[in-house]
């Protein structure tokens, strides 16, 4: 990144999201490729109160938190930096995209009021369970374990994933609260929604709620997509996007009209069974008992941190004669109660202060303001060449995003034995969500368990050249349709 475009002013600030038992390091593949390709010195911000168990508290209580960070974040900002920002953007990976779905519902009316130049641009996500969690399998085993597991052993955010859950104020259940009215309104505010979804070994997130669709899918290898126009551009990254329209069944038959394909798809499903049986054994008598311990630890801990959360206020009114700052921040007290009326005067005042007792709103300043919007260099990174986007590129990714934009439930591949059978709270989730317009893609992506390799959690250098260029193509698509909002294109 060249001196006169870091001393551009920022006109973007990307907000990226972890999901359930992850931290802000997850996002930073991500962070780093937007910062590497985006012309216009974005602002980056990946909030980090809510790591590893802290995401067990319930997606509305992570979300206020996240509201906190954000608001500390534009409030500590130059008035230059304000001034030039026109647009903000969501990128979420996993449980990551509900928060992120909350916090827009709750946060949009202080950014009209306090930031009206700042307008929303894209909401991406990645392997995001929109539709929540269901295996569908008719309490068959394991699934019907892993159900009472997943909605028991995570916390208040793993009832309300697996839909167990009910708001206290009107008894209904989150992930439908989420999904219409004021944060439903706010979603369709952004130029542009893009999903990603995993159609192959994503171990946690389902193809079907990623994707919001109310159809399974079964990919093979000949289902990936052969559009020429798209296949002969260099940057698509034809090895692992998929075209859900096309009938897999005929392909499956195209292969199995070969004898010798034949032959290694028994082995292939042979040894595959085999390592099913090793993996499931290895993960009954060694890594579930730690598993269990571990989970339940965690989620004791969460109701005793949801409890003080809800009853923070009588709390502090009782304890009134402790420390003020630190009792606020052990009960996650917003900071905009702590300061009426100028509260951005206010606010410098405080941090610039040297008493211990203000040490605590200091710690959040020092988290936010690290540098998880700094651009961290590695090997891949620098092999990045800095050259404007050519004009054949301009042309093809409209191409795609036309073509992906209509990529939607009617053109989905049917196929009456995968219709899922959908009770009327996770249809009415799924009908809202397709009232508005999404960018959709269907990945095959490499690997054990590909819900790690959407976002490459453990770093771009790890990962292999299939995954590594499908997230270079997916921050460039989101670059893209970025620009595209800036300058009032909608396709």
């Amino acid at each position: 990144m060249n001196d006169s475009l870091h001393n551009k002013s920022p006109e973007s600030l990307f907000i990226l999201m972890h999901g359930l038992l992850g931290s802000h390091k997850h996002m930073h593949a991500v962070r780093d490729l937007i910062l590497s390709k985006d012309e216009s010195n974005s602002l980056v911000l990946i909030p980090c109160k809510n790591g590893f168990f802290k995401t067990f508290d319930g997606i509305e209580i992570v979300g206020d938190r996240v509201i906190k960070e954000i608001k500390i974040f534009l409030k500590t900002r130059s008035e230059s930096e304000i001034k030039s920002l026109k647009w903000i953007s969501f990128i979420s990976y996993s449980m990551g995209g509900l928060i992120s779905r909350y916090v827009i519902g709750e946060i949009l009316p202080y950014l009209e009021k306090r930031y009206p130049n700042i307008k929303l641009n894209t909401f991406m996500t990645f392997a995001t369970p929109h539709l929540g969690v269901n295996f569908f399998k008719d309490g068959k085993f394991p699934y019907n374990v892993l159900t009472t597991l997943g909605s028991n052993l995570l916390g208040r955010s793993g009832r309300q994933l697996f839909l167990e859950d009910k708001d206290e104020k009107n008894s209904e259940k989150l992930m439908l609260k989420i999904s219409k009215g004021k944060y439903l309104d706010a979603l369709k505010k952004f130029k542009y929604r893009i999903c990603l979804a995993n159609a192959h070994n994503d171990r946690t997130v389902a193809y079907y709620t990623a994707f919001i669709t109310d159809s399974g899918y079964t990919c093979d290898l000949n289902t990936f997509e052969e559009d020429c126009i798209l296949c002969d551009w260099s940057k698509f990254p034809k090895e692992s996007i998929l075209n859900v329209t096309k009938d897999p069944s005929n392909c499956e038959n195209e292969i199995q009209s070969n004898k010798e394909k034949k032959l290694k798809i028994r082995i292939f499903h042979g040894l595959k069974f085999m390592g099913k049986v090793f993996a499931i054994t290895l993960f009954v008598f060694c890594i579930f008992p730690l598993v269990l311990v571990i989970n339940t630890v965690g989620t004791t801990i969460s109701y005793i941190n949801v409890w003080f959360y809800k009853n923070k206020m009588t709390l502090l009114s009782k304890f009134s004669y402790l420390n003020k700052n630190w009792l606020s921040k052990k009960l996650d007290i917003d900071l905009d109660e702590e300061f009426d009326d100028d509260e951005m005067e206010q606010l410098i005042e405080v941090l610039s202060r040297d008493d211990t007792e203000d040490d605590s709103i200091k710690d959040d300043m020092e988290d936010l303001l690290s540098a998880d919007w700094e651009l961290k260099k590695n090997k891949y990174i620098d092999t990045i060449e800095s050259v404007p986007t050519d004009k054949r590129d301009s042309v093809c990714f409209k191409y795609f995003i036309e073509k992906y934009n209509k990529n939607n439930i009617k053109q989905h591949f049917e196929d009456p034995n995968k219709k899922l059978p959908f009770d009327a709270v996770r249809k009415e989730m799924y009908e809202n969500l397709n009232k508005l317009k999404w960018i959709r893609v269907p990945y095959k992506l490499t690997g054990a368990n590909t819900h790690r390799a959407i976002v490459a959690r453990s770093g771009i250098e790890s990962t292999s050249f299939v995954n590594r260029k499908a997230l270079d193509f997916n921050i460039e698509l989101l670059i893209e349709v970025s620009k595209y909002a800036n300058e009032g294109i909608q396709i």
